[in-house]
């Protein structure tokens, strides 16, 4: 794992700023190779990740792959990177990126303003991996990720189509639908104006570069219908190259249809660009995703290594992390830290476990657990706060490290609330059945 002060450097997006990686973890090593990066956005820290066959003997088409949601809502997890994995095995190379204000990224989620520069940069990425067709470059986008494909087809020649499923087309017609998307779009977009306009792709179809296929339930509960047969038209009116396909069943999700959604994603692809890929050249080959990436020393905008704990969790440096806790530092003593969202953003002290949690640290909560991290005491708050923070892998280690996670009753308000309870009430699907079935 590689953090803190090393980059590796990289052509951006717009071919005249550096991209640079801040970290990269392998994940997993099935058929399909998971790995974690980190990578820096004008100046932000991003998570995301990149999926590849374990074995490429060819440069591979690239797919880049936007999620939906806001914020922390929606984040890529386990059942997204099992649907990204669809397109690996399919002999895509797959990156996806959490976005600003996503799961261990820096925060600023805008909804669809600069954030799609987070999008663009991590395309931008794949120019320099050695196993990666930078001529045939795609991008597929779900729901929220839709209107960030449809931005990114606007701002960038580089792709050569895209697929937008149950996509936001216009933010007006949301917020007439839904009077809690009018809530969230005020708070990350501001009031209804030009910039709502800006992340509305019915009103500047004509800017889009490369053909788009476009997926839609009728039945979508979350995105209507409407924002698909709107954006239609006004690829029609502008003269663009679509093609839509319109499910009678399948809801927002279109989960009962991932097989046609898959064939025909294809199927467009190949129609406009090529998966054959080419003959790659390297010599030796990287042995995993990590090993294609030139580590150099350089510093990054963070300024010194953090010099304890607190810090380093903040600022999500899982190198001086691990070389503190590596140098002596107690991973069970309590630390001072604050958070924006917890008691008012006041001073708390409490085990690092808990500091982990709220930041959305995985990697750094399982060097502790690791390390024996008490989950004890104050540490088993650990467990409320990676309920609020949507961190499955946090729930998973502190169980197996011995927290008894379905009898625990330390969560809400008043600290009395149990922790099943509170994953149910937040709608934490996935963690509420790790509760419930263990990890």
């Amino acid at each position: 794992m590689i953090f803190g002060s090393f980059v590796i450097a990289g052509l951006a997006a717009s071919g005249s700023a550096q991209a640079q990686v801040l970290g990269c973890e392998i994940t997993s090593q099935s058929d399909i190779e998971t790995a974690k990066i980190q990578y820096l956005s004008e100046g932000l820290r991003i998570s995301g990740y990149i999926m590849r066959d374990r074995t490429p003997d060819r440069r591979l088409p690239v797919l880049v792959f936007n999620r939906g949601g806001n914020r922390t809502f929606g984040a890529i997890a386990r059942p997204l990177l099992n649907f990204m994995a669809r397109f690996a095995r399919s002999g895509f190379l797959v990156l996806a990126s959490q976005y600003r204000g996503g799961p261990e990224s820096d925060p600023g989620d805008e909804f669809g303003g600069d954030d799609v520069k987070d999008v663009l940069n991590l395309a931008g990425l794949a120019k320099e991996l050695p196993y990666a067709d930078s001529r045939n470059i795609f991008v597929y986008g779900h729901s929220r990720g839709g209107m960030m494909t449809y931005r990114a087809l606007a701002d960038s020649r580089m792709f050569r189509a895209g697929v937008v499923a149950a996509g936001v087309s216009d933010l007006r017609l949301s917020a007439k639908n839904r009077a809690d998307m009018a809530r969230l779009f005020r708070i990350l977009v501001g009031p209804e104006g030009p910039a709502w306009t800006a992340r509305s792709a019915v009103a500047w179809a004509d800017k889009i570069s490369a053909p788009v296929l476009l997926f839609h339930a009728r039945d979508d509960e979350r995105v209507s219908f409407e924002h698909a047969t709107r954006m239609v038209e006004a690829l029609k009116t502008a003269g663009k190259p679509h093609r839509f396909v319109s499910f009678g069943s399948g809801g927002h999700g279109l989960r009962s249809r991932g097989d046609e959604v898959l064939d025909e994603t294809t199927k467009w692809f190949k129609q406009h660009g090529s998966l054959a890929g080419s003959p790659a050249s390297i010599d030796p080959p990287p042995e995993t995703i990590c090993d294609s990436f030139e580590v150099v020393a350089v510093s990054t905008n963070e300024g010194t290594a953090p010099g304890n704990l607190s810090d380093a969790i903040r600022d999500g440096n899982t190198a001086a992390f691990s070389a503190l806790i590596a140098g002596g530092s107690s991973v069970n003593k309590p630390i001072n830290f604050s958070h924006p969202r917890f008691a008012g953003g006041r001073e708390l002290s409490r085990p690092p476990i808990v500091a982990a949690a709220l930041f959305r640290r995985p990697a750094m909560a399982k060097i502790l657990l690791e390390k024996g991290a008490s989950v004890d005491g104050s540490a088993a708050s650990a467990l409320c706060a990676a309920i609020i923070m949507d961190q499955p892998e946090i729930v998973r280690g502190l169980i197996k490290a011995g927290l008894d996670a379905k009898s625990y009753r330390g969560c809400g308000r008043n600290g009395t609330m149990p922790a099943l309870l509170l994953a149910k009430r937040f709608g934490k699907t996935e963690i509420a059945n790790i509760i419930q079935r263990g990890p």
